[in-house]
């Protein structure tokens, strides 16, 4: 079943558009040494980054890490301008309005998690 969806996730999905949320998250279990918070550069935990639209296609890679300039290319490279892109409050997701997408962040760090029509629930879910 794993190798399904991998090959699933390989094929060309065309350029994303309409509303897309993205975020990041780490593969790979617990921490070894319980620490909470991102592994950084732990080879045993690789970043993952995601892009879903609300509703249908889904792009999502490994990635060397969750820095704006990684992800920013990302996104040129699989959305479409004048997408609307919703996030979190991470700093690598400033900027994302230079490069013509619409942009409206969550603020997790304050408990908020939906607010209207912005929310991150599509991708975390996925």
């Amino acid at each position: 079943m794993f190798t399904q969806i991998r090959r699933l996730l390989d094929e060309p999905t065309g350029k994303l558009q309409g509303h897309v949320e993205v975020d990041d998250t780490y593969m790979g279990g617990k921490r070894r040494t319980g620490k909470r918070g991102r592994p950084s550069l732990d080879p045993n935990h690789p970043p993952v980054f995601g892009m879903v639209e609300r509703r249908g296609k889904v792009h999502a890679r490994v990635t060397k890490d969750v820095r704006a300039e990684t992800i920013h290319p990302i996104v040129k490279a699989f959305a479409l301008p004048k997408t609307m892109i919703f996030s979190d409050e991470m700093n690598a997701y400033v900027g994302l309005n230079k490069h013509g997408y619409a942009h409206k962040r969550i603020k997790h760090e304050q408990r908020v998690y939906v607010m209207g029509d912005v929310h991150t629930n599509t991708i975390e879910g996925f």
